[in-house]
């Protein structure tokens, strides 16, 4: 309580009459993306409002991302990161940075989950991570058409494959995206991506460049299955519960995936392997390649390891 509490300075004195209309309204501030980092913050807001009843918790996101922030039964309303006026609020709380000083401060000793981190910023002990995600089921027919227009039969089981992050060192080798085509050969596997990867253009993967965010977390929620590298396709699946292979690198799979039960984690880590490096949750300061485009962080997961991981979800989805 002592957070929600600390209201901080204001731009000007409120007056009695705004003080009334704005006495139960609180702001939660995200002024920056990513895709994945918003949909992981709507773990916040179930306990925020179980905790305090008596407050309206508004979500201040960019507005690039707002179809990952929508339709939260918890969140009151959805507003602009770029254009609030703080004194509509009796207080607002900017979590942006939150993550990063917390987990620059730890390094790899980190064991908090970002909904965590986020939550204890504003003194909140989380007891649940439900994500509450929307239901974009009224886009599944423009969906259902693009994915008949670059091949599939209607009849076999989607697998949405994520190879590229907006963090490239993430990106899957172009070995390990070939291997995983043959994996799954007998699934329709297709990529979903902001625009053609052209590096992985001789796999002949199908490929969709044109959805809008909404939209791709309809894709993802129709799909059977996921195979992703870190990226925020992995949350929106977690999120959808579907059964997903995320394959990590120097980020810990263990700790981001904490909560996603339908997540199967492939990485090659320390707790497994003493005297490992990773994951480091620093590529810039690897000590192990640092003039390396490829990290072995990503060359050392063996395909044994990704073909267990496709093997067990196959075997545990109902």
């Amino acid at each position: 309580m002592a957070s929600l509490l600390n209201f901080g300075k204001r731009k000007k004195q409120t007056s009695l009459f705004d003080f009334k209309k704005i006495k139960n309204k609180v702001l939660i501030l995200r002024s920056a993306g990513g895709y994945g980092d918003i949909l992981n913050m709507r773990m916040m807001f179930e306990d925020l409002k179980k905790d305090y009843p008596d407050f309206d918790f508004d979500w201040a996101v960019p507005h690039p991302y707002y179809a990952a922030a929508k339709q939260h039964p918890f969140v009151n309303k959805i507003v602009h990161s770029a254009d609030y006026d703080e004194n509509d609020y009796l207080a607002v709380y900017n979590c942006t940075h939150s993550c990063v000083k917390h987990e620059w401060a730890k390094g790899k000793e980190n064991e908090k989950n970002r909904a965590d981190i986020w939550a204890n910023s504003i003194g909140l002990e989380l007891k649940n991570h439900n994500m509450w995600m929307p239901d974009y089921s009224t886009c599944h027919p423009k969906i259902i058409e693009q994915l008949k227009s670059v091949g599939w039969d209607g009849i076999k089981k989607l697998v949405l494959f994520s190879p590229r992050s907006a963090i490239s060192i993430k990106n899957l080798t172009y070995e390990q995206c070939l291997f995983i085509k043959n994996l799954t050969k007998e699934h329709f596997l297709f990529i979903l991506h902001s625009a053609p990867i052209l590096d992985l253009i001789n796999l002949k993967i199908p490929t969709i460049t044109t959805f809008k965010l909404e939209e791709c977390m309809a894709c993802t929620q129709l799909t059977d299955y996921v195979i992703t590298t870190d990226t925020g396709h992995m949350h929106c699946a977690a999120g959808y519960n579907k059964p997903t292979v995320a394959i990590f690198c120097y980020t810990n799979g263990k700790v981001i995936c904490k909560y996603y039960d339908s997540v199967r984690v492939v990485q090659k880590h320390f707790d497994e392997n003493p005297g490992y490096c990773g994951p480091c949750n620093n590529y810039g300061t690897c000590m192990t390649a640092p003039q390396a485009k490829i990290k072995p962080c990503l060359t050392d997961i063996k395909y044994e390891m990704i073909e267990s991981a496709w093997n067990f979800i196959l075997k545990n989805t109902k």
